[in-house]
């Protein structure tokens, strides 16, 4: 299934301009889904727990995928975080 979803949207992202593209639309769905979390609830305390969430997500990848192939096992290569994750689970130790 996976492999026919591939093929359909043409495999792997190549254009510089679409990456960027990519990366302003993943930005504007978090800070529209933030101001709208936000507005359910406008509190300080709302944004700061918000903001804390954010930033922790955000180490949480930098982890994944900066830290462990410069520091931990520069051999590693993960595709995505749901493959990180089943590395982790699948060796039963540290990936």
């Amino acid at each position: 299934m996976l492999r026919g979803i591939r093929k359909a949207l043409g495999g792997d992202l190549r254009s510089v301009r679409l990456i960027y593209l990519k990366a302003v639309l993943f930005l504007l769905l978090g800070l529209g889904s933030s101001i709208v979390l936000w507005s359910f609830n406008p509190t300080w305390t709302t944004l700061l727990f918000l903001s804390a969430a954010i930033w922790g997500f955000c180490r949480f990848y930098y982890f994944c995928f900066y830290v462990i192939d410069k520091y931990i096992d520069p051999g590693s290569r993960y595709s995505s975080l749901s493959s990180f994750v089943s590395k982790c689970f699948s060796s039963g130790k540290e990936p």
